[in-house]
């Protein structure tokens, strides 16, 4: 492809998204996760130890506080007819959770 778009006289660096530098924060909700994990190790009431699900809830909690926040209300929301669709920056919406 860079071949051919040097053959074409375009700029290759258009095909390339910048994959650095990434800042030195937590933008991918790794922080959260972790605690969720570490959650999963607590001794259980019914289990040994707490099941993933249940310590999910503090994903769920994050996000809740994300979008309750100054930041999360910088967020758009688009409603279609029956279904509400919204873009948000928050970290733990992002691929990493999916």
């Amino acid at each position: 492809m860079s071949r051919k778009a040097q053959d074409l006289g375009l700029n290759t660096q258009c095909f390339f998204p910048a994959m650095g530098p990434l800042p030195i924060k937590d933008c991918d909700g790794m922080a959260v996760a972790c605690c969720v994990l570490m959650r999963t190790l607590d001794e259980g009431k019914n289990e040994a130890t707490v099941q993933f699900k249940t310590a999910n809830f503090s994903r769920t909690a994050f996000g809740n506080m994300w979008h309750a926040s100054v930041e999360g209300g910088l967020e758009a929301v688009v409603i279609g007819d029956k279904t509400k669709m919204f873009h948000t920056l928050c970290p733990t919406f992002g691929d990493w959770y999916e």
